[in-house]
């Protein structure tokens, strides 16, 4: 478990937060607040994630929450001190076709010090009852790792239920290669683009796109003029303390010896890009890990990660590819829950899930 310094609350000048919760016995307070405030950050940049197997801590914190959709965020604090930390993002959703107004969480962290009281649990059940009474129609949902048992209780005592699952999908490359021609999706072609691309996954559901970030982050491959590649790419640092399986503690003592792993797979400081948004026109399927492999060569990365529900049909021809390369070898992938509120419980299962890489890291 990391090692945190008690957070004091910040004097800075910011938006007045929202006291929305108080219990003087204790003394606790949730306060809400339109913005990160700098301590809060601080706890999200320290927190080790996960709970067995696969453990980690996100580096860039405060730029990976700078890329939440209207954001809102809350923090627990007792006797003055930021203790836990949640935060969420307003967004539209794609399910099967049809737009739905959702809620996303993600970073709920609780103090190590403070573990093991209950406060996940707190801090859950009074952002669950916060946003149905300021936002009934809205989907709640968010994703924890199938190990992390003190999210998931906290998550199940507030009534939210595991909707479906998803993994991991390594793509890596020791020596990779500007195999294709690719360009930057052009600013102009972004809203045409968005359109064809809720098309291409009309039969997924959570569908979330992010085109702000596709300014500068979605790559294309053309022929005769017309896209039959593309993907999100985005650098992600995470730091990381545990890799699941004895071949993925292997591959973490090997990185330090082996010096090409060294310089790019630095487990203190591991690289790799981020996947997201995939697309390939129906016979393009190899020309996608192509662009994918150029991808690796232009930032200089070994690795790249995207994230796949077992049945969208990119999960099924990527795993039977035999092009994944050598780190997809290096640990066993754990599934993470989609853990959604009542107003998921109808989506069919039939149909899969779309992930947002940037939503999980």
């Amino acid at each position: 478990m990391a090692v945190i310094k008690l957070i004091a609350t910040p004097q800075q000048a910011h938006p007045a937060p929202e006291l929305i919760y108080q219990d003087e016995t204790q003394p606790l307070s949730i306060f809400v607040h339109a913005e990160p405030t700098p301590y809060l950050l601080q706890l999200l940049d320290q927190t080790i994630w996960g709970d067995k197997g696969n453990r980690y801590q996100i580096k860039d914190v405060e730029n990976k929450i700078a890329q939440l959709q209207n954001p809102t965020f809350m923090s627990l604090e007792k006797s003055g001190q930021v203790i836990g930390s949640y935060c969420f993002s307003a967004r539209l959703l794609q399910i099967l076709g049809h737009n739905q107004s959702a809620l996303f969480r993600t970073g709920l962290a609780i103090h190590p010090k403070h573990a093991g009281q209950g406060y996940a649990r707190l801090l859950t059940q009074v952002a669950r009852s916060y946003f149905e009474s300021t936002h009934p129609q809205r989907l709640s949902y968010g994703y924890v790792d199938h190990n992390n048992r003190k999210s998931l209780e906290a998550l199940q005592h507030a009534n939210y239920q595991c909707i479906g699952s998803f993994e991991p999908v390594s793509f890596s490359r020791l020596h990779a290669r500007p195999k294709i021609d690719f360009c930057q999706l052009d600013a102009t072609e972004i809203s045409t683009w968005q359109q064809q691309l809720a098309h291409h996954y009309q039969h997924h559901a959570l569908v979330h796109f992010n085109p702000s970030a596709w300014k500068t982050d979605y790559y294309v491959v053309k022929k005769h003029g017309k896209i039959v590649a593309g993907i999100q790419a985005q650098p992600t640092r995470i730091k990381l303390k545990a890799l699941s399986g004895r071949l993925g503690q292997f591959c973490l003592t090997a990185a330090l010896k082996l010096p090409l792993l060294k310089s790019h797979f630095m487990p203190s400081a591991c690289r790799f890009l981020s996947f997201e948004a995939l697309y390939a026109a129906p016979g393009h399927e190899d020309t996608l890990l192509l662009l994918m492999e150029s991808l690796l060569y232009k930032y200089e990365h070994l690795h790249g990660l995207t994230f796949l529900d077992k049945d969208s049909p990119y999960y099924q021809w990527m795993r039977t590819s035999g092009k994944l390369g050598p780190f997809n070898k290096c640990h066993q992938p754990e599934p993470i829950y989609i853990v959604a509120s009542h107003k998921a419980a109808a989506l069919s299962v039939e149909n899969p899930f779309y992930i947002a890489a940037t939503d999980v890291l």
